[in-house]
């Protein structure tokens, strides 16, 4: 939703969720992203990185995502 977007609303959540993640002793999340999903650079620039390009058939469609990981601090 563009009316939303720039506001720092993603970066907030995705830190609620790293830090929750650390709470549980996770080291290390991962996400998908369709790769021409214009929030990729907004994950890499949180950190994450490209670990994978996968083709995912959903319906009579496929879905071109990256898999993207960030190690966290523990």
């Amino acid at each position: 939703m563009p009316e939303f977007q720039g506001r720092g609303y993603g970066k907030i959540l995705l830190q609620e969720m790293e830090t929750r993640a650390i709470q549980q002793h996770f080291e290390r999340v991962t996400l998908n992203v369709n790769r021409q999903n214009p929030a990729l650079h907004f994950y890499q620039k949180m950190g994450y990185q490209i670990q994978e390009e996968i083709d995912i058939p959903f319906e009579q469609f496929w879905l071109n995502d990256y898999i993207m990981f960030k190690n966290l601090q523990t």
